[in-house]
């Protein structure tokens, strides 16, 4: 039996007709029935103890699976069972209340078909029946298929044939990771008139989003600050972060298929990741938001905060020695 993998899948086929994900009838059933039905769930675990709903209880769960089960195939098979349900449920309650994500239901068919059930009887391949958790308000395609998460424990390589260690621990991670970026970018959105009035270039016509509106933003950095440190300094103030988002808002806008990602760096020496984007002070681009494109490698990502350090920078590597530019970020996309 063929069962989707992806993890972050972008939703079509809505109509006016279709229901509001968050508010989708057979999700709000699915969820009352599965709350309802969660302490029985828990005792038929033998461990009742162990469901607290904390991200570190999702170890037990994932090793109750693991004995459980051998393969994805044969969770498919109980996908619609009590047991995966309410392992379903249970991963995906640990991840809003930690997160702050939310439930949603978006079906999907293929070539025009009917929209499935939640949960449907018999599995359409190529549709999505399954609910997922993403971040509040609608400011990125990041969205997180529980049921997906599942079956990938039982994988040992991906859809391109590179090996994969999934381990349920990393939902929690990566929903939060969704939301820290949601928030940024909607505050983002929210702030982009009072960063403009900020550059002293309030016009529509400055930042109309397009390629060229670059070269003002350039010679307005380079006349701001005199170092990388300097910008640096600044990281967290409203310029420099409406400029990060403007740039990466250009790209988006200006290319195909490109989207907005973060994830945490991690913290030499702890053992830890970081949950603070735009730490003070650092000379880092690995703690703010990237740009990329399905088809990109890791190493592809293009930071917005790294373009505007190379404006400083007297010899790049990158450029040759030749003399760093905003629309440099461009390069990097098709």
């Amino acid at each position: 039996m063929s069962v989707p993998f992806a993890t972050v899948t972008p939703m079509t086929d809505r109509t006016d007709d279709t229901p509001a994900p968050q508010r989708h009838p057979e999700l709000l059933e699915w969820l009352s029935k599965r709350s309802s039905a969660f302490e029985h769930w828990a005792r038929a675990t033998g461990t009742p103890e162990l469901w607290d709903f904390s991200p570190t209880s999702l170890d037990a769960l994932e090793d109750l699976l693991r004995r459980t089960y051998t393969s994805d195939e044969e969770v498919s098979e109980e996908r619609c069972g009590e047991f995966v349900q309410g392992a379903v449920w249970y991963v995906g309650e640990v991840a809003c209340r930690s997160s702050g994500v939310v439930w949603r239901y978006e079906p999907f068919a293929c070539d025009g078909e009917p929209l499935p059930s939640l949960f449907a009887e018999t599995y359409a391949a190529g549709s999505v029946d399954t609910p997922c958790v993403s971040p509040t308000g609608d400011c990125t395609e990041d969205r997180l298929y529980v049921m997906a998460a599942i079956y990938r424990l039982f994988l040992t390589h991906d859809e391109v044939d590179n090996p994969i260690d999934e381990r349920l621990c990393d939902v929690p991670y990566d929903c939060d990771r969704y939301q820290r970026l949601a928030e940024w970018l909607q505050a983002r959105a929210a702030g982009f008139e009072e960063w403009a009035r900020e550059t002293g270039r309030a016009e529509t016509e400055s930042w109309d989003f397009s390629p060229e509106s670059l070269d003002t933003l350039e010679e307005l950095v380079r006349g701001r600050y005199g170092s990388e440190e300097e910008l640096n300094e600044e990281r967290e103030g409203l310029f420099v972060q409406g400029a990060v988002w403007y740039i990466g808002e250009v790209i988006r806008r200006s290319t195909d298929e490109t989207s907005w990602g973060y994830a945490p760096f991690y913290i030499e020496g702890t053992g830890d990741f970081s949950n603070h984007m735009f730490v003070p002070g650092a000379d880092d681009e690995l703690d703010t938001p990237y740009l990329s494109q399905p088809h990109f490698q890791e190493e592809d990502f293009v930071y917005p905060m790294n373009h505007l350090t190379l404006l400083f920078w007297k010899e790049s590597v990158k450029y040759y020695g030749q003399e760093a530019h905003l629309r440099d970020a461009f390069d990097d996309f098709e």
